[in-house]
């Protein structure tokens, strides 16, 4: 409670943060193993049940919200939460700790608070099908995360619950939203009915995403954008790194500069923070380029952290929809510097 409250008073935030997340394993290890253990009881919420919880949790502590309720609190909560099932702990003084099963540490999607987004002019959510995705892409990733990844996606689309970004790699997570952001071509009258099923499964869809610490990050538009035939050849290229500091020995060489400062980074309150500020980078950086030249091709080097690589490729999906034909993005991944070999950056699938 002492990390939450330096926490919302934006007190040395990078440390406090990771002192809250480390308090908080600590305590839902504990309550694990005394469930396992001492055969302690437990309830199991389904998930309408875990949204009433956690809206209840977001409302008693408001700024930070740890994973459990002190005995001193539970009356508090149950004036917010009419939950029947925990009740009985208003009589009992007894608190409760969550712990999110199937007791994964990072669940690839989860029920948080987050109100369901509507395609517009759709009165329910479309089915997506896996035929939704290309499959044609030269990634440098492995392709079965790839598909594994995709099958988490359409879990969470299917479901109407947030897509857990902190769950895989940032490179795993560009390339296979890589593989989402181009709609399927409407069929033509003389294909049958089920390529007109999946055109319609196919429109617009935007996904909602979580982080580890709790934070919805925005909703990324994917089957957005008609596929190119043919590349766009733009006038001027320039080599940026995602992030400061990081990679700094390899990148400073190589590159024009970097789109964020690490300590920019540092001074969001939360990884959905993080990823709206580097959205808002990308934007104005190709706003700023498109000013000066014709069209834009950047290479751009990861260096990792999740919700920077969201945030920056959902700007680019927005650009990619403002200024068609005058922007390109080309991921570049760092292979090697294991000690053994030097680091250098391959390419990946263009963004275009």
């Amino acid at each position: 409670m002492i990390c939450c409250r330096r926490i919302s008073k934006k007190v040395d935030l990078a440390t406090e943060r990771r002192r809250f997340a480390k308090a908080s394993d600590l305590i839902e290890t504990v309550a694990l193993d005394h469930m396992r253990k001492r055969n302690a009881n437990y309830l199991e919420l389904d998930n309408e049940e875990a949204i009433m919880l956690l809206n209840g949790l977001e409302r008693v502590y408001s700024t930070c919200t740890p994973s459990f309720i002190h005995p001193d609190r539970i009356g508090e909560f149950l004036n917010c939460v009419k939950l029947k099932k925990i009740a009985h702990l208003r009589w009992e003084r007894a608190g409760f700790v969550v712990i999110l099963s199937p007791f994964e540490n990072v669940p690839a999607s989860s029920p948080l608070p987050i109100k369901p987004h509507k395609n517009e002019k759709d009165n329910q959510i479309q089915p997506v099908s896996k035929d939704a995705f290309l499959n044609d892409n030269d990634c440098c990733s492995n392709e079965e995360l790839i598909k594994k990844i995709q099958e988490k996606i359409l879990e969470a689309i299917n479901a109407e619950r947030p897509f857990n970004a902190s769950a895989y790699g940032h490179e795993g997570i560009t390339e296979t939203l890589r593989t989402a952001i181009y709609a399927i071509q409407s069929p033509t009258t003389f294909q049958g009915f089920f390529a007109r099923i999946l055109s319609k499964s196919s429109r617009v869809q935007f996904l909602r995403i979580s982080y580890d610490d709790g934070s919805a990050g925005g909703l990324f538009p994917l089957f957005s954008l008609k596929k190119l035939e043919i590349r766009p050849e733009c006038s001027v290229i320039i080599k940026l790194g995602l992030m400061s500091i990081r990679h700094s020995e390899s990148l400073d060489v190589i590159t024009d500069g970097y789109l964020i400062r690490n300590s920019e980074m540092n001074w969001q309150d939360s990884y959905g923070e993080q990823e709206w500020f580097a959205h808002q980078q990308m934007m104005k950086l190709v706003d700023a380029l498109l000013e000066i030249e014709h069209s834009v091709e950047i290479h751009l080097y990861h260096t990792g952290l999740q919700p920077a690589v969201v945030g920056v490729y959902r700007a680019v999906v927005d650009q990619l929809k403002n200024h068609r034909g005058r922007v390109i993005v080309v991921p570049y991944f760092a292979r090697g510097g294991d000690g053994f070999t030097e680091v250098c950056y391959v390419p990946s699938e263009a963004w275009y």
